[in-house]
């Protein structure tokens, strides 16, 4: 093959090569300039007859890709914060062939758009057909999830997508392996369930290795939760109070760690299928508390505990025996709750509900009194009706870990759905609902 030929078929694979690039990956344009007036719109669709597929295979906005919802036809984009071109984004898309337009029936993205969950009418359309889209917009990240089989009380595989779009946020996209199930006790009944998360790598290998990710800003690690909030009208209380504990008291404490757990709020896709608004936090757990395994400090074992239940813990049983059965074990040294430990907690317990002026300095000496008093201011601000009631507690996790020459009981407070004028009621949905007051007295 002589040179001269050689060089007519790199041109015309050249040549090929642009044709194909001009017609399916079209060169970005804005919002504002595809954008036509409603009787344009109108008169595109009556020459035309509805698609039967799909005319955009793929869209982007300022150079992004956006979570499409294929049961509703609508993109779901988030707007990056303090982005110039946010209202007014470049929009790119792939066609399903090459004589595939866009338009945009007249509308803008603004503040009233976004609070009112509008959304903005999309048309596709080629020589014969045409596909109706609508763009929702959002203020908040987007996390989406893809699996084979639908979660449930085992992990099942999954891929994590995030969109990030925090001002500050280093990378806007990303994705991890991972697996995922339901989690939570009452919860797991409700219609929208909570999922807890674990983000791998090597997810085909025997033993993957946790990725450890920041999420939203928030610590490095593989284990996340995404919490529905099902119950709770507003979907609010258990995310601001758990922030505003982390934010305002958490680090109130002797040994200096974060004791405490945040939340962000997130647009959430199940296989391409929006589901909702979410909440992704952290567990609280050995990681938070920085608990060391294996720990021996002047004999002084580290351990946690989650208070599950309601009972007075200083109540001896019918043999005579002082208990911790509203207690799960959580983590220690040595994968195991000793005798000793049991001694300890319930010591402070009885210390805690029953100290006399004798018992104060026992007190000091075992517990970090500023956490107890921030506790219990705390629960008292949010009303918290499932964590606090008469002389006993339920929804904390305790914490004792080695100060000095001994070890100290710290209390992270924790699951605060009844809060703010929430209470339990077995009458109303989901056994959840609002204070009444009782008028006549």
């Amino acid at each position: 093959m002589n040179k001269k030929l050689i060089s007519c078929v790199l041109l015309g694979i050249s040549a090929c090569f642009i044709i194909y690039f001009v017609c399916f990956f079209q060169t970005s344009t804005k919002l504002s300039k595809l954008c036509v007036e409603e009787e344009r719109y109108l008169s595109i669709m009556g020459k035309r007859s509805p698609s039967e597929g799909e005319l955009i295979e793929k869209i982007t906005f300022n150079d992004y890709k956006v979570v499409y919802d294929n049961l509703d036809h609508s993109f779901y984009y988030s707007l990056v914060e303090n982005d110039p071109e946010a209202y007014d984004p470049k929009i790119g898309y792939t066609g399903a062939n090459s004589k595939v337009k866009i338009a945009v029936k007249s509308a803008q993205i603004d503040e009233i758009l976004i609070a009112e969950n509008d959304s903005i009418e999309l048309l596709a359309y080629d020589d014969a057909t045409y596909c109706e889209y609508k763009i929702k917009c959002t203020t908040l990240p987007l996390v989406s999830i893809h699996f084979y089989e639908e979660p449930m009380d085992q992990d099942v595989d999954i891929t994590f997508e995030l969109f990030d779009n925090r001002e500050e946020g280093l990378t806007r996209q990303w994705s991890s392996d991972g697996r995922m199930r339901i989690r939570g006790v009452t919860t797991a009944s409700y219609v929208k369930k909570g999922y807890k998360i674990t983000l791998l790598e090597n997810l085909d290998s025997e033993y993957p290795d946790e990725n450890q990710k920041s999420v939203l800003d928030m610590r490095s690690d593989g284990d996340w939760m995404l919490y529905a909030a099902y119950n709770d009208q507003e979907k609010i209380r258990n995310v601001f109070s758990a922030n505003l504990w982390y934010e305002s008291c958490a680090d109130n404490n002797i040994f200096g760690v974060k004791n405490g757990m945040e939340y962000r709020y997130v647009e959430t896709f199940f296989n391409d299928h929006y589901v909702g608004l979410y909440a992704i936090g952290f567990p609280v757990d050995e990681l938070q508390l920085e608990l060391k395994h294996p720990l021996k400090h002047d004999n002084v074992s580290e351990f946690m505990l989650k208070k599950m239940r309601w009972a007075d813990e200083t109540e001896e049983n019918t043999n005579y025996e002082k208990t911790l059965e509203s207690y799960e074990f959580q983590w220690s040294e040595d994968e195991c709750f000793s005798e000793k430990n049991q001694q300890a907690t319930i010591e402070y317990h009885s210390l805690l509900d029953h100290a006399t002026a004798a018992d104060i300095d026992r007190l000091y000496d075992i517990g970090d009194i500023e956490n107890a008093i921030d506790v219990y201011l705390f629960y008292n601000l949010i009303q918290g009706v499932d964590n606090a009631h008469e002389n006993d507690t339920k929804n904390l996790y305790l914490t004792y870990k080695a100060y000095g020459q001994e070890g100290r009981f710290l209390i992270t407070p924790w699951d605060f759905d009844l809060s703010w004028g929430n209470e339990y009621n077995w009458a109303a949905s989901y056994a959840t609902g609002q204070y009444t007051y009782d008028i006549e007295n």
